[in-house]
């Protein structure tokens, strides 16, 4: 498939590629919009055969954030990925361009909660291959992302995007796109034993 005006989903695998995270503050969406596209891609739902390309994006990911990915060893990273495609609360988009290369991902998931008002969608993971920046694609995903949280009747889609100080251009992508600023996000881990 290719995209001319707007995305749809279907299954595959393809190649890792380089790409960009988008991952300070909460934000969130209430269920959107459509979009017009610049460049010829297709935006397919992961499968379980691409658990490798998908851990191998992610940890590029955490790579270019500066973080430890949480699984060191890759066979185990892929072992999970596998584990976790095969949740129906879990999607995994990827962009492919016309060569079959892997251009972006968007992970989603579901959470819920009172102040949300019942199950809704959080951007785990979001990358988009630099060369492919500000080309339409991250809006592609996102916009797939939409439809998937609409589909699951989810009211909002949370993200939780780097510092509006270092990532001034990010940031603003999400706040384009209909997100809007509900706070900052805190995490506890428990140490390792």
């Amino acid at each position: 498939m290719r995209y001319n005006q707007r995305s749809h989903v279907s299954e595959g695998s393809s190649d890792p590629r380089r790409h960009r995270s988008h991952s300070s503050k909460g934000l969130f969406l209430q269920a959107g919009h459509a979009i017009m596209m610049k460049s010829a891609f297709t935006i397919r739902k992961a499968v379980i055969g691409d658990a490798e390309t998908v851990s191998r994006l992610t940890r590029e990911l955490f790579a270019e954030l500066g973080h430890m990915p949480p699984i060191n060893d890759l066979n185990q990273s892929v072992a999970f990925c596998k584990d976790i495609l095969e949740n129906d609360k879990y999607v995994v988009l990827l962009a492919v361009d016309s060569k079959g290369l892997v251009t972006g991902i968007l992970t989603l998931n579901e959470g819920i909660s009172i102040y949300a008002g019942g199950r809704f969608g959080v951007i785990g993971e979001f990358c988009v291959l630099p060369t492919m920046r500000s080309k339409g694609l991250g809006k592609a995903l996102l916009e797939k992302a939409k439809e998937f949280s609409q589909s699951k009747g989810w009211k909002r889609i949370e993200v939780t995007p780097p510092s509006k100080e270092k990532h001034f251009r990010t940031y603003a992508f999400y706040t384009r796109e209909g997100f809007r600023e509900i706070g900052p996000r805190l995490k506890y881990e428990e140490e390792p034993r």
